[in-house]
């Protein structure tokens, strides 16, 4: 368990926070989303079985498009949001997902 304290405070950036989770974990960023400094969530869950990707190598597909999703909403990397915005790289990166958005 990571411990923070007012002494060191360069370990972590309040500003770029994300709750993530899978299965029932994923259900629980639910309560904690309102929180301010959550800047981002993630929850996660597969039809392909309980665990997604998790066990390919580097975590499969699943670990890219977090890894992805983190880089843009965190980081400011605006060319991470293709996979999340352009239908064609989705297509290209990942022929058998489809793509869904609300309010993007």
């Amino acid at each position: 368990t990571a411990r923070f304290t007012d002494s060191s405070p360069n370990t972590w950036a309040p500003a770029s926070m994300a709750a993530m989770g899978q299965s029932c974990g994923g259900a629980q960023v639910l309560g904690v989303a309102y929180d301010p400094r959550i800047k981002t969530c993630v929850m996660l869950n597969s039809k392909d079985g309980h665990s997604g990707t998790y066990y390919e190598k580097h975590g499969g597909n699943y670990a890219k498009a977090v890894v992805k999703w983190l880089d843009w909403q965190l980081k400011g990397k605006v060319g991470q949001s293709a996979l999340f915005l352009d239908d064609e790289y989705l297509k290209m990166k990942f022929p058998e997902w489809q793509g869904v958005r609300k309010n993007f």
